[in-house]
């Protein structure tokens, strides 16, 4: 028993040293945001779904015995007794210690937060090292080995596949949107050069310089290319649209702002498709002085719009 609290204590020692040098903002070699909101749920789910899995296969398909599983569980109410200590001790520290910068600045809530997983996720580490050694008491060798393939599939391999795809997906989706944001910034450049009307909307907010994408805008506009005949919205990012000659806006689409434009323009008209998407655009019109007709539709793929920050009542 002195050997178990005393390992406990060594164990809660270095978690909580380790957790001070990473994540106190004196050292900030741990981005709390990504460990607190990414790592810990992703693991804290991961970690129930095979506790529940393990303990099922190893208590039924092995058949351990009944006194086994109450050796189990004894030693999980231990560790389970032992966490909620150590839980409350490090709440009590989190609130009663002065906020202040150095080694022991305490944030309060998320110390608080990482005591309780930190208790859960001790309590998990009892059960799989419980079930290990029941099985090496009572089982054969090759069961004995088998648990620790699936222990090791189970609570190693499987998670570290998991996050490196879920780590990859987001990389690619960052890479995709940088390579948007690129895009957007030449096409920008490119409208802003070769622009016949700049109309402003939204123009009761109001951004500070350089402006919106640095264009020196401080409210959003609406950019016209007569020769290409491509419109280009400017909000807190840049979409532009090519129209095509003729009129294909659906009639049952809502008018959501008009523009009175200097010739060789008339108006500039935008459409919403119904009133649970009245803050998306869905089609473009453009009429000329000669009385033609240029427009788009079914700005995105799901029919429903696209988001160009107009103000229905602006």
């Amino acid at each position: 028993m002195r050997k178990r609290i005393l390992s406990i204590l060594v164990y809660q020692c270095v978690v909580w040293l380790l957790f001070l040098l990473f994540a106190n903002p004196a050292t900030m070699l741990l981005d709390i945001t990504l460990f607190s909101v990414v790592l810990i749920p992703i693991f804290f789910v991961f970690s129930i779904a095979f506790v529940i899995t393990y303990y099922v296969i190893f208590s039924k398909i092995f058949s351990i015995e009944i006194s086994t599983i109450k050796e189990v569980l004894a030693q999980i109410g231990f560790a389970l007794l032992v966490d909620v200590v150590i839980v409350c001790i490090v709440v009590s520290a989190a609130c009663s210690t002065p906020k202040g910068s150095g080694f022991l600045d305490f944030r309060g809530a998320f110390e608080s937060v990482f005591a309780i997983y930190n208790a859960i996720f001790f309590t998990l580490a009892t059960i799989i090292i419980a079930v290990i050694r029941a099985v090496k008491q009572k089982a054969s060798t090759r069961i004995y080995k088998i648990t620790i393939l699936c222990t090791v599939v189970l609570f190693i391999l499987y998670p570290t596949v998991q996050y490196s795809s879920g780590s990859y997906i987001s990389w690619q989706r960052d890479q995709e949107y940088e390579q948007e944001q690129e895009e957007a910034q030449d096409a920008l450049i490119e409208m802003l050069m070769a622009k016949d009307a700049a109309l402003p909307y939204q123009t009761n907010t109001t951004h500070s310089p350089p402006g919106l994408m640095d264009t020196g805008y401080s409210t959003n506009m609406v950019f016209i290319d007569y020769d290409t005949k491509k419109i280009g919205f400017l909000f807190r990012e840049y979409q532009s649209f090519s129209l095509s000659e003729g009129f294909s806006v659906a009639e049952e689409y809502t008018i959501q702002k008009e523009w009175d434009l200097d010739e060789p323009g008339r108006r500039l008209t935008t459409y919403y498709i119904d009133e649970s998407n009245s803050h998306l655009t869905i089609a473009i019109r453009l009429e000329t002085a000669d009385h033609s007709v240029y427009s788009i539709d079914g700005l995105e793929a799901d029919s429903n719009g696209c988001f160009l920050d107009i103000d229905l009542d602006h």
